[in-house]
């Protein structure tokens, strides 16, 4: 009886000891994050293949006009100059002078010009009182003569005389002129982006003195690869997002396509497109020389069945979770992006979808368990050349 009860005892031992085997031997669910397939918003993009620079559309590089030593020039560099205003100045000293000569010089000849106009009114009337005359036979005909000459000469004096008061004022015009040419002014309301002489210095007809720019009227330009050259047009609606400002986006339409495509690296030829950036008043404010993404938006679809773009395998299959395991599934999908993509069919909404697809050990048939607060990954910037594009 005692050895009986020994040989059960030994067998229920081995029959634990089995099973305590295999449950430590059996493999761990693989944990997996996860999505739910739900309606929503996709959109078609097309993303810039290199970075795009914020640009200015009224950019000025201003020459003096006349040649001279700088006397003044008070306006430092991220100084916002109203258009018109005095941005540098060269010394008029000699010009100065020689307009206060020329106007004196104008004055005396104005006077003069007056002189002549009465001698010539007064020597029109004597004629015509004594033609008046001469036509009743009061005077002879050597009076008329005499004072027709009178007439003529004066009128030709006070020819003379106007002419002298239109080259004087000419000259006071002239001299006038070479004083203003002397002060560089501001083409437009913007800011001195930088000053490219000094005060003390001298510069020459034509040289740059300060480039300028508008800040209120701002664009992107950004390279596109040329395989979507044929999908751009303007009008299209585009994301702009800028390195400095993060998670903040500005919506405007494409404004310009480049007619042609850029040669600059033969590998990588690309299609310029140029956006304006909206003016925010109370937001952030973009700089000339940012660098900036842009995407462009082809199509959309605002209430499509639609899965994290991390969950599609090859973009043909998901893993959906189903009672603790992997399960594959093919499925047809439609409009994708980085972030989401459309499924047409082979997938229902509050179906569970596996996103984290890079897990060890994860295949088809897998035991896979959910973490904890799994949610949508987080965006990440996309390949130039990959994940960014849509699919075609």
């Amino acid at each position: 009886m005692r050895r009986w009860k020994t040989l059960v005892i030994v067998a229920v031992g081995a029959v634990v000891l089995t099973l305590g085997l295999r449950q430590a031997c059996a493999p761990k669910p693989v944990d997996v994050g996860t999505a739910t397939a739900a309606t929503g918003l996709v959109e078609q993009l097309v993303a810039n293949s290199d970075a795009g620079t914020v640009r200015a559309r009224r950019v000025a590089r201003v020459a003096a006009e006349r040649g001279g030593r700088v006397v003044s020039f008070a306006w430092l560099e991220g100084d916002l100059v109203p258009g018109g205003h005095v941005l540098l100045q060269v010394d008029a000293s000699t010009a100065e002078a020689q307009l206060h000569t020329a106007r004196h010089e104008a004055e005396a000849v104005d006077a003069a010009h007056r002189a002549a106009h009465a001698d010539h009114d007064l020597a029109q009337r004597e004629y015509e009182r004594v033609a008046a005359l001469h036509a009743r036979k009061v005077t002879s005909d050597e009076d008329l003569d005499a004072f027709r000459a009178k007439r003529d000469a004066a009128t030709a004096q006070l020819a003379a005389a106007e002419a002298r008061y239109q080259a004087a004022n000419a000259a006071v015009d002239s001299h006038a002129d070479e004083v203003r040419h002397l002060s560089v002014r501001m083409p437009f309301t913007g800011v001195v982006t930088q000053r490219l002489v000094e005060v003390g210095e001298s510069v020459t007809p034509g040289q740059p003195v300060a480039e300028v720019m508008t800040l209120d009227s701002l664009y992107v330009r950004a390279p596109l690869d040329e395989r979507d050259a044929a999908l751009v047009t303007r009008g299209l609606d585009a994301r702009v997002t800028l390195d400095p400002f993060p998670g903040e986006s500005w919506t405007a339409p494409v404004t310009r396509v480049a007619p042609v495509v850029e040669e600059t690296r033969e590998a990588n030829r690309t299609l310029a497109i140029e956006v304006d950036l909206p003016v925010v008043r109370q937001g952030p404010a973009p700089r000339p020389g940012m660098s900036a993404d842009v995407e462009v938006v082809l199509e959309r679809t605002p209430a499509a069945l639609r899965v994290p773009s991390a969950a599609v395998i090859d973009g043909r299959r998901v893993l959906v979770l189903r009672d603790g395991r992997a399960v594959a599934r093919e499925v047809t999908t439609g409009l994708r992006n980085w972030d989401w993509t459309q499924i047409t069919s082979g997938l229902s909404a509050g179906e569970v979808v596996i996103t984290t697809l890079d897990r060890a050990g994860l295949t088809a048939g897998t035991k896979v368990r959910a973490e904890a607060g799994a949610a949508v990954p987080a965006r990440a910037k996309a390949p130039a050349d990959s994940a960014a594009r849509p699919a075609r």
